[in-house]
């Protein structure tokens, strides 16, 4: 992109910082400071990833993500991230977030090309397990969530499944995928069959 197209700012009086592409962007601020700072981009600019150090306390809406985005990634558990699931980019393969979240939405209103969907917090995530994302491979909801239907119309390639909250599936466990690996469901679920 064109230099300078996408840059930090601060927001503590600091020169802005221009990002270069692949490599990670830093700031230690002279004294504590709990204001904003804003990721600016020019129009025409396309962030395709960002990762959240596991120390950095986020906090924003997911309506502000940019389009185009396909890896988005949080993992303090200090962050606070709310909105829908239907304001996120289509483009998004990896959706990992964590910390004191709420996040709510169907299921059906996330990106189609999901490999990864884990999302801690307090989320009240629903939906039915049909309308899950066909390419998932790796699922883990915390908070509390509402997914509901058969097991058995899991993902087709799906390895790792851990689903809390007030959920409802149910089904034949030897319908669920043949990828699965780890499989933890809790809830008011009504699976049952056989294991071996």
């Amino acid at each position: 992109g064109t230099s300078g197209s996408v840059q930090w700012v601060w927001g503590d009086g600091t020169a802005a910082t221009t990002v270069v592409s692949a490599v990670a962007t830093s700031h230690t601020y002279a004294t504590a400071y709990t204001g904003p700072a804003t990721l600016r981009y020019r129009r025409g600019v396309t962030i395709t990833r960002f990762n959240g150090g596991a120390s950095d306390p986020w906090t924003f809406n997911l309506d502000a993500l940019p389009a185009g985005l396909q890896n988005f990634i949080v993992t303090s558990a200090a962050s606070s991230l709310k909105g829908d699931l239907s304001s996120t980019p289509s483009t998004l393969t990896t959706f990992r977030v964590n910390g004191t979240n709420t996040i709510k939405g169907d299921v059906r209103n996330t990106s189609r090309i999901l490999t990864e969907f884990t999302v801690g917090g307090s989320n009240t995530i629903s939906g039915t397990t049909a309308n899950l994302a066909p390419t998932i491979t790796s699922l883990t909801l915390q908070g509390s969530n509402t997914l509901s239907g058969d097991v058995g119309s899991l993902p087709a390639g799906l390895i790792l499944a851990l689903i809390a909250g007030s959920n409802t599936t149910s089904g034949l466990v030897d319908a669920i995928p043949s990828t699965l690996t780890s499989l933890f469901l809790q809830g008011q679920n009504t699976t049952s069959g056989n294991i071996a």
